[in-house]
């Protein structure tokens, strides 16, 4: 592009591109527009990039600043977009992308987080979604089936299979949905076994249900799927229902039931090895056993390629700096009544707690941070330039305590 001479030359920071500079020495540029990645430990690009972000620039400065910067990088980042020259009688007004920080737990001051608890208003609308089990299940009589569908229940929201008995109560149930009304929270998910209708009537349950305005999805097993639905039909209450039905290895049928199309049902198999993967159509979900790295590392983990091949808007990247969206706002409600942030080992509450109240959940895990906000600058993760632009950390991560699979070295880079 010819500029005129007589107009000042600016030089301008384009507002599509993401940016994360790692202690001074290594920089991410993230261009929105096309995905286009570059990771550079120049010490000039990073200082220009820097100069350019100060609050007194607002991503524009002189084109003569130029002449004291010059690198192979920084006529990349010219070429590709990243910097871009502009000519105006007037500085040109860039907004960049800056997340607003005013409420933000991690910026807490010498009244600690209590203050900053304060200033986000009401706590239950930070509650966007519940995980309750219902109960859970005893097989005696396969050790197998009960130690890989119960390790696959810590990571997938399917029946969970136990040692002893545990259900909820009605009351319990109670408790919980009427907590759940003020929250953000439009559909609750059931984790459901035939075991529940040993102690409690279908009709009770539904009858239970019925009395909230929310739409609920079912999470069970394939072979207990007939027994549910045909108990349903036969009450006369209608209920905003849809399934989520899981078969794996153990399941009693080789094919998927043929569904009632009175409800909407997702089909899900969980593979536990790569042969699981092998033989199976549909939606898979890997389970992490501890003894299938491979298949982890074959089909699950991150790899260069995935980042290049996925453009990431500009929205998602600051959600990745700031909150896990994995399990941000969810809760999972064991039989025993205990709350625990989705995806945490470790209980907040239980619903039998006197004055029992999410509010108290929701505070207590913005305090403790167990999974709302586990990004991946809290992890070994941090000093990687992909840390953002890589999925958030997920359950298999947490479960198998193994925060980093992918197949990047950032050393490397």
């Amino acid at each position: 592009m010819m500029l005129d001479s007589q107009h000042t030359k600016w030089l301008t920071m384009s507002p599509n591109v993401f940016v994360d500079i790692i202690n001074d020495s290594l920089i991410l540029l993230y261009n929105t527009n096309g995905g286009i990645v570059k990771i550079s430990r120049d010490e000039k690009l990073i200082n220009l990039i820097k100069m350019l972000y100060t609050p007194i620039n607002l991503g524009v400065v002189k084109y003569e600043i130029l002449d004291k910067y010059k690198s192979r990088d920084i006529d990349w980042a010219l070429k590709n977009g990243v910097i871009g020259i502009d000519e105006s009688d007037v500085k040109p007004i860039i907004c960049l992308p800056i997340l607003n920080l005013q409420k933000d737990i991690n910026k807490f001051n010498d009244n600690g987080i209590e203050s900053r608890l304060q200033l986000i208003g009401s706590k239950l609308k930070y509650i966007s979604g519940a995980f309750i089990r219902l109960s859970n299940m005893i097989d005696k009589g396969n050790s197998l089936l009960k130690r890989l569908r119960s390790i696959a229940a810590t990571q997938h929201p399917c029946p969970s299979y136990e040692d002893s008995a545990a259900s909820l109560t009605l009351d319990q149930l109670r408790i919980l949905i009427d907590n759940l009304k003020l929250t953000s929270v439009a559909t609750i998910d059931i984790i459901f076994s035939n075991n529940f209708l040993e102690r409690y009537s279908c009709e009770e349950l539904v009858g239970l249900l019925s009395k909230y305005n929310f739409a609920y999805r079912v999470h069970l097993y394939s072979e207990d799927y007939e027994t549910i639905v045909t108990s349903i039909n036969k009450i006369d209450i209608k209920l905003n229902l849809s399934f989520i039905v899981y078969q794996d290895r153990f399941s009693s049928n080789d094919k998927f039931y043929t569904f009632n199309s009175a409800y909407n049902c997702d089909q899900k198999y969980l593979a536990y090895d790569e042969q699981d993967i092998m033989f199976n159509m549909g939606v898979i979900l890997p389970v992490w056993t501890g003894n299938n790295q491979e298949m982890f590392s074959k089909y699950v983990y991150t790899e260069l390629s995935d980042i290049e091949e996925t453009k990431i808007n500009l929205n998602a990247l600051f959600r990745n700096k700031k909150l896990n969206s994995n399990f941000y706002g969810l809760i999972d409600i064991a039989p025993d009544g205990n709350v625990y942030a989705h995806g945490s080992k470790k209980s907040i509450a239980n619903v039998n707690d006197k004055g029992f109240s999410l509010v108290d959940v929701v505070i207590d895990e913005f305090k403790e941070n167990r999974t709302w906000r586990l990004t991946r600058d809290c992890t070994k993760c941090k000093l990687c330039p992909y840390r953002f632009v890589c999925p958030p950390v997920s359950i298999f991560e947490i479960q198998s305590n193994q925060i980093k699979m992918c197949h990047i070295n950032y050393n490397e880079l």
